[in-house]
């Protein structure tokens, strides 16, 4: 047998530390390779829960938008609705206290004819007229131009209600 000589053994050594720097290199890469799938696979996860997430928060806010539209839909017709039965109320309304005030403008008409006409058969007569028949006649007198003042102004503000509802029903 071959005897060893001290740079035989060397040669050995080296070659023995070479190979176990090697496999220690090997090994270190495995586990980095290990650790590295490991963290790909955490982070594909993490975006695959994130996407689940993110969908399930698209359909719930594709819900809750579509409740809200159904929401604001019955909303937006029951105050149509509201707006057309305050229309209504306030047409009726207008309309009884413009007949309201037309009977009373007639009603100061034929008073005041009827005044005027016994003031007329008084002044026939030679009876005086007192101080307060004069007052009655000029109070029915500016009764019936007052009277004349709103009805105008009601026509007035109806014609304007008019227009701005024809102007509404056109911008639909």
């Amino acid at each position: 047998m071959a005897e060893l000589t001290p740079s035989i053994i060397t040669a050995i050594i080296s070659v023995i530390a070479g190979i176990q720097l090697i496999l220690l290199t090997i090994v270190q890469a495995w586990i980095s390779a290990r650790k590295e799938k490991r963290d790909y696979a955490r982070q594909d996860e993490v975006a695959n829960r994130i996407t689940v997430l993110h969908r399930e928060n698209v359909i719930k806010s594709d819900a809750i938008a579509a409740l809200a539209k159904v929401a604001d839909d019955r909303i937006r017709k029951h105050l149509k609705t509201i707006d057309e039965q305050g229309k209504q109320i306030h047409i009726l309304v207008n309309s009884d206290m413009t007949a309201a005030r037309t009977s009373e403008r007639d009603q100061v008409k034929i008073t005041l004819i009827a005044l005027k006409r016994v003031q007329a058969l008084s002044n026939k007569l030679g009876v005086p007229n007192t101080p307060e028949e004069n007052e009655a006649i000029d109070i029915a007198e500016k009764r019936i131009e007052e009277l004349n003042l709103i009805l105008a102004d009601r026509h007035a503000a109806f014609l304007l209600l008019e227009k701005q509802e024809e102007r509404m029903h056109n911008e639909e």
